[in-house]
């Protein structure tokens, strides 16, 4: 990207750091604006265009270290919550346009019985969802819009969310792939890109990477989708 924004974490935590945020995303030109399972909501849900920026967070994530898993999903709350301010700042001074894809998404269930537990937590940090059963099984709250899943929405941003969590398992050392299940994920994205433009490139994707190597692939595979971006966000 020409002009990327880097915005840090935890400075989005003070009012400094989202001012700082909000000062240069307004120096940004540009035209004004998976799974099955029933649509029947679980427990709760959670109710723009944004072009050149980057949000990087700050913090990791260690399994067996309590203070870690605080410091990561500060992160992980800091790089959504930059998504969140260069959108906001964005159409604060270019001029709102009405969200698209408002009344065309649905709540969805996504059975998780075979997920990990790190990509269940993942999603619900990532998009604020939550759990859910029906019977014996787990599900999770996620969303469809013209018949595609994504994992979270954020209406009052015009913002669809996807969170990937340990997806590096599926890389070689160099970085390219090696399970062939990799090209259904760029499918995914796909799937993703064309609602956004169905609804007039007015609604945005972000997709959110637990680990660096695939969140580099899917940042150069989906380089060509002008409303999907890609992070690494730990």
């Amino acid at each position: 990207m020409p002009i990327p924004l880097i915005v840090a974490g935890a400075g989005l935590m003070t009012l400094g750091g989202l001012a700082a945020v909000t000062q240069e995303a307004s120096k940004i030109g540009f035209p004004s604006s998976s799974g099955s399972g029933d649509d029947e909501w679980g427990e709760t849900s959670y109710g723009d265009r944004i072009r050149e920026y980057e949000s990087i967070a700050i913090g990791g994530i260690d399994d067996e270290d309590p203070d870690d898993k605080r410091r990561g999903s500060q992160g992980a709350a800091g790089a959504v919550a930059g998504s969140s301010a260069g959108v906001a700042a964005i159409e604060a001074s270019k001029g709102c346009k009405k969200c698209t894809a408002i009344g065309l998404v649905g709540p969805h269930k996504q059975f998780v019985d075979s997920w990990s537990i790190i990509s269940i937590n993942y999603q619900q940090r990532i998009c604020s969802t939550t759990l859910g059963l029906e019977g014996t099984r787990t599900y999770i709250n996620e969303y469809k819009c013209l018949d595609v899943a994504f994992d979270g929405w954020k209406e009052e941003e015009c913002l669809f969310l996807e969170a990937k969590g340990k997806y590096d398992q599926f890389f070689k050392g160099d970085g390219e792939p090696w399970y062939d299940g990799v090209e259904d994920t760029f499918n995914q994205g796909t799937r993703h890109q064309f609602v956004m433009e169905s609804l007039e490139n007015v609604p945005y994707c972000h997709w959110h990477f637990l680990q660096p190597k695939s969140a580099s692939y899917f940042k150069q595979k989906f380089a060509k989708y002008t409303n999907l971006k890609v992070f690494h966000t730990p």
